[in-house]
């Protein structure tokens, strides 16, 4: 199911890098929850802007969902530039969501 998401402006200063065991950085945080090794030399589709991008340059990205009662934040993979995009809402499909918090 597709949702409506937001990046959290701010979330590298608010939220503390995972512990050990989830991955040193919070794309490898999503990798081991979803059981999915991104392999940095191959090309990857980003959710949001739909450009093949490197494996290296995909990033943890914190997003919560819009206009839900959910007020969870999650980590996606996406790339750099779709990272900085802080006030514009994006459409993800939700199974990429990896809660921060279960």
């Amino acid at each position: 199911m597709n949702i409506s998401t937001k990046n959290i402006n701010g979330s590298s200063g608010i939220s503390p890098k995972p512990k050990a065991d989830n991955g040193s950085c919070w794309r490898e945080f999503w990798e081991i929850r979803k059981g999915q090794k991104l392999n940095p030399f191959a090309f990857y589709v980003c959710p949001v802007c739909g450009r093949n991008v490197l494996g290296m340059n995909f990033f943890g990205c914190h997003v919560k969902k819009v206009r839900s009662l959910d007020n969870k934040w999650y980590i996606v993979p996406m790339c750099q530039s779709c990272n900085n995009k802080h006030d514009e809402e994006f459409i993800l499909d939700e199974n990429l969501l990896v809660p921060v918090n279960n």
